[in-house]
């Protein structure tokens, strides 16, 4: 299963370092208090601080190119953990659920969305819908076929 990400700027062909491990991700469309509280989930869930510290990427090609045209394939260098949900198409979602910042709801939220982390891409369900979120330190990135190509 192929793993894509979209950006509005260019970037570059083989080996990247994720920079979201040395400043952390800020929220690009979900409201900064959900981004946060969504974060302290994760990080009690899972370990990992996915909305701040992971690359926002997507199994279909045509998400991640809503968030920029620039789009590639990425191939995150072991080690790497992958979190996502087959009920889940964008993080974004939640912004039209209206919690605000209830930290119990978001929670709740979460909870029933069924995200699951795991270690090799081969360990994603067919049944993803879209976003991944990729932590890694290291990945690889692929041209995409398709997509225009600008360094």
């Amino acid at each position: 299963m192929e793993i894509y990400r979209g950006k509005k700027e260019s970037f570059p062909l083989g080996w990247n370092y994720n920079v979201f491990l040395d400043s952390p991700r800020q929220p690009r469309d979900t409201a900064f208090e959900t981004h946060r509280i969504a974060d302290a989930w994760f990080l009690k869930t899972f370990g990992i601080a996915a909305r701040s510290q992971s690359l926002m990427c997507s199994t279909d090609d045509k998400q991640a190119a809503k968030y920029g045209q620039n789009v590639r394939i990425i191939r995150p260098v072991p080690p790497y953990k992958l979190i996502s949900s087959t009920q889940v198409y964008d993080f974004y979602e939640i912004m039209s659920q209206g919690f605000g910042a209830d930290t119990a709801a978001i929670e709740t939220w979460l909870e029933t969305k069924d995200f699951y982390c795991v270690d090799h891409t081969s360990g994603l369900s067919d049944d993803v819908l879209g976003e991944v979120m990729v932590c890694c330190e290291f990945y690889d990135v692929l041209a995409a076929p398709g997509y225009p190509f600008a360094e």
